[in-house]
Parts: C-alpha cells; sequence; structure tokens
C-alpha cells in the first residue's frame, strides 16, 4: 500500500507568504519605476511646453534674386521672449520644389534677427513664380509660413 504524504500546513503556509512576499516586491518596484518615469516624461513636457508658450517667429523680408539658379536671401526674427532654435528653412516654389537655405541654423535670442541664405532657387520669374517660405523651430506649433510677395530686383 502506497501512502502519499504531504506538506504540512505550517510550512505550506509559510511557502505561500513568501511567494506573496516575493511577488509583491517585484510588482511593487516595477510600478514605482514606470510611476517615475512617467512623471519625470510628463514634467519635461509641461516645462518644455511652458516655455515654447512665449515664442514667436516671424519673416520680416524676403529678396529673391530671378532665375533658374537664382538666390534668396530671408530675414528672421524672433519676436517672441524665449530663446527658440530654428531646425529647418524651405524656400518653395509655384512648382512645388523646395530649397534649404545654405545658414547654418540654431538658437536665435529673444528680439534677435538672423539672415537665411539660400542659393540655386529655381524661381524663374519672381514674384509670380514663389508659393512660400516655411522656417520650423524645435518647438511644437511655433514656425512661420511667409506667403506674402518677396521683394525681386
Amino acid at each position: 500500500m502506497i501512502t502519499l504524504k504531504g506538506v504540512s500546513p505550517l510550512v505550506a503556509s509559510v511557502l505561500l507568504l513568501a511567494i506573496v512576499v516575493s511577488l509583491s516586491v517585484i510588482i511593487g518596484g516595477w510600478i514605482n519605476t514606470l510611476s517615475k518615469d512617467t512623471t519625470t516624461t510628463v514634467s519635461n513636457r509641461t516645462s518644455e511646453a511652458i516655455s515654447c508658450s512665449s515664442a514667436d517667429l516671424t519673416v520680416e523680408s524676403l529678396y529673391i534674386t530671378n532665375g533658374t539658379s537664382g538666390t534668396a536671401r530671408a530675414q528672421i526674427r524672433n519676436q517672441g521672449f524665449q530663446a527658440i532654435t530654428l531646425t529647418s528653412a524651405q524656400l518653395i516654389n509655384r512648382t512645388g520644389h523646395n530649397h534649404s537655405t545654405t545658414t547654418t541654423l540654431g538658437n536665435l535670442a529673444k528680439g534677435e534677427i538672423t539672415q537665411l541664405s539660400f542659393s540655386g532657387v529655381g524661381v524663374p520669374s519672381c514674384p509670380t513664380d514663389f508659393s512660400r517660405l516655411v522656417v520650423t523651430t524645435t518647438c511644437g506649433g511655433v514656425a512661420h509660413i511667409f506667403t506674402g510677395t518677396p521683394s525681386c530686383p
């Protein structure tokens, strides 16, 4: 006759308690890390949104020389209350061809004006072949699209 013996109730209780405590420590640590990471991310995004809320950018003027390989100069002003970083500047002609600035982009202090240069610009007949100038920054939503009439010599 085979007799099966089980674990005593005291040992089973101790094992069950050890498993529950171990799982609680593991899950608690994971939740703690997750909440700290989320708090840091939200805090960083909030700080960026607050600082970018006082940023503003405008194109003061745009000069284009006619030709299929012409040049252009744009004067950009930071008229906000916060320094901003320019990320791109694209001059787009009426047929949809875009031309990137040849100027190194960077920070623009509060109230500062900078000049962006473009070369190889395909605007055969200025201003009729000009479409727009798009200048973007690292602040989401802070950009300027110039669709006015450029100065043409």
